[in-house]
């Protein structure tokens, strides 16, 4: 579904790394999944890497949020740089590392109102990948980015977890998909903490992830942004 190499350039060694993940859901089906978008530079080149994979139904929003984290730090222990930054727009996922994790499991993996934590299997997961982080000597951050506010990095995690969505759908929920892809370094994407909208556009069916659909016949179909019919 992405233009791109599967296979890790070998010049891929980046100092310093950024990714951005975010997690979606269809409301009301239990569809969720999960992206991240990573634009690394190398001496010569700039590649975009794009993850993304769909969860097993029924999950949920948080879920797949936290799951796209995971998976962003698990990019980052592979490709091992000096210094690494998640930027996510769930203060779900950063509130809940940096801020109550050790709280929970301190006092049984309950929270505040003495209730079972949701998602606690991912909860340890996502500990466990930070340890290893660390065990790699990579100094990490994580970042709240506000969502839908046209940061590029952060549009990017989001349409990627839409493609995850349409995987949990088909139940394509066993590993990931990862593409690599080479760009310009003057393509006016660059620096992926602007405001610029993405350029390049997913080749995916917006309409893979419904069970239903239904067409109105007639000369009147109305057409979207991107010059498609609206069905």
């Amino acid at each position: 579904l992405l233009v791109g190499s599967e296979t890790k350039p070998d010049d891929l060694k980046p100092k310093d790394l950024v990714v951005y993940s975010d997690g979606g859901s269809l409301p009301g089906s239990g569809y969720t999944g999960w992206g991240c978008f990573s634009e690394v530079k190398t001496d010569k080149d700039v590649y975009h890497v794009m993850k993304y994979g769909g969860m097993q139904a029924p999950s949920t929003n948080q879920a797949a949020e936290l799951k796209g984290a995971i998976e962003a730090f698990t990019l980052a222990n592979e490709l091992k740089p000096k210094t690494f930054k998640l930027k996510s727009d769930s203060k779900y996922v950063i509130d809940g590392i940096t801020k109550y994790y050790d709280r929970w499991k301190q006092n049984g993996y309950l929270n505040s109102q003495g209730k079972p934590i949701a998602n606690k299997e991912l909860w340890n997961t996502f500990k466990d990948v930070t340890k290893e982080t660390i065990k790699e000597g990579i100094s990490y951050k994580l970042e709240w980015v506000k969502g839908h506010s046209g940061v590029v990095g952060n549009e990017w995690a989001d349409k990627l977890a839409t493609l995850g969505v349409a995987c949990s759908s088909r139940n394509d929920v066993k590993g990931y998909h990862i593409s690599y892809t080479k760009e310009k370094r003057d393509d006016g994407v660059e620096n992926v903490g602007t405001k610029k909208a993405p350029k390049r556009k997913f080749d995916y069916n917006r309409l893979h992830i419904h069970d239903f659909l239904y067409f109105k016949l007639g000369d009147n179909f109305e057409k979207g942004e991107d010059g498609l019919h609206t069905y």
